[in-house]
């Protein structure tokens, strides 16, 4: 389900909840002004009724304002998508870089050479997983015109970007 779908249905139980709570009110006002000990534990009863309505009220409307921070939070996450990614790219270009520099590095032996060969097989293997990780995100990013794991792969890239 679309954060927008969501936002609509939040939107409609805000508005039911809203008018259910204005009806409260005012028959709660009936029910006093009758004096009346029936009348009066009535109005009791749905004054707790209207102040659930009124917490239901104010949930609502928080996660209608987280969803629209989220929204503002994926345009901004759109617009430096690219130069993100770029600069991801940039961090997997230095791991090549390294690996090279440790591969034309002067010649260790016994424990030294063993250490290096070690550094290079990781400094691969992150590679790959970093290489992997960012085709799956640009794939993800052209062809998913919602964007709905944008925010996701956000975090996944800048964490790669800390790498370096």
């Amino acid at each position: 389900m679309s954060s927008l779908a969501t936002k609509e249905v939040l939107q409609k139980e805000l508005v039911r909840f809203e008018e259910r709570v204005d009806f409260l009110n005012d028959y709660i006002k009936h029910l006093k002004s009758a004096k009346d000990f029936e009348e009066d534990d009535k109005a009791y009863k749905l004054s707790i009724e209207r102040d659930f309505k009124l917490n239901l009220i104010g949930q609502r409307t928080a996660q209608i304002d987280q969803i629209n921070d989220q929204d503002i939070l994926k345009a901004k996450a759109v617009e430096e998508f690219p130069s993100l990614l770029d600069d991801c790219w940039l961090v997997v270009k230095k791991i090549g870089e390294d690996v090279e520099e440790l591969r034309s590095s002067k010649k260790l032996k016994g424990a030294e050479a063993k250490e290096r060969s070690n550094a290079i097989k990781n400094l691969l293997g992150t590679k790959e997983q970093v290489v992997t990780i960012l085709n799956s995100i640009t794939v993800s990013f052209e062809n998913d015109n919602f964007h709905s794991q944008l925010l996701t792969d956000f975090r996944q890239l800048n964490a790669i970007k800390k790498i370096n």
